[in-house]
């Protein structure tokens, strides 16, 4: 094969894409025209908003689970909500690597080891760290076995005059 007769095969696919895309397009037009389709983008539509619905909704859960548990403890705050704690340390970067020179060379490399460092600081004894505790909530994927009783503790808060916090 030679250049001219590759431009030349190159030429005649790109101009029958050209009319495949055409087709595609007249096709394309002719379903959207529809009932059936502009029924599906519809219901597509209401999918999608109220999916974004739910996200939001998730992150409000969240966010009053970490709440309840900050307050309470409890790390199931509500049914089928779970509160997971992590634990991770905060420390001044500077304290930490003069600490390290003296007591734990073996976290300095030509830098201070962090990712080790931090694993284990809060069990070397005088490290200059703070212990801290982070919540991350968990939903049940189907909560639909708690809609009852999630609605008998909705509907005993509202009883009381109150704004239902769990």
């Amino acid at each position: 094969m030679s250049l001219i007769t590759t431009m030349y095969q190159l030429a005649e696919l790109r101009r029958e894409c050209e009319a495949l895309r055409a087709e595609l397009d007249v096709a394309q037009r002719a379903i959207e025209d529809t009932a059936e389709y502009r029924i599906a983008a519809e219901a597509h539509a209401k999918l999608s908003s109220k999916e974004e619905e739910v996200r939001r909704t998730e992150e409000l859960v969240r966010h009053y689970a970490i709440g309840a548990w900050e307050q309470s403890g409890d790390e199931h705050p509500a049914p089928g909500v779970m509160v997971y704690r992590f634990f991770t340390v905060q420390y001044d970067h500077q304290r930490a690597l003069a600490w390290c020179r003296e007591h734990a060379p073996a976290f300095i490399r030509q830098v201070l080891d962090t990712k080790t460092f931090e694993k284990v600081a809060w069990d070397l004894p005088g490290a200059p760290v703070e212990r801290v505790v982070t919540g991350r909530a968990y939903i049940d994927q189907d909560i639909s076995a708690y809609l009852a009783d999630l609605l008998a503790i909705k509907e005993q808060v509202e009883a009381k005059g109150a704004t239902p916090e769990v």
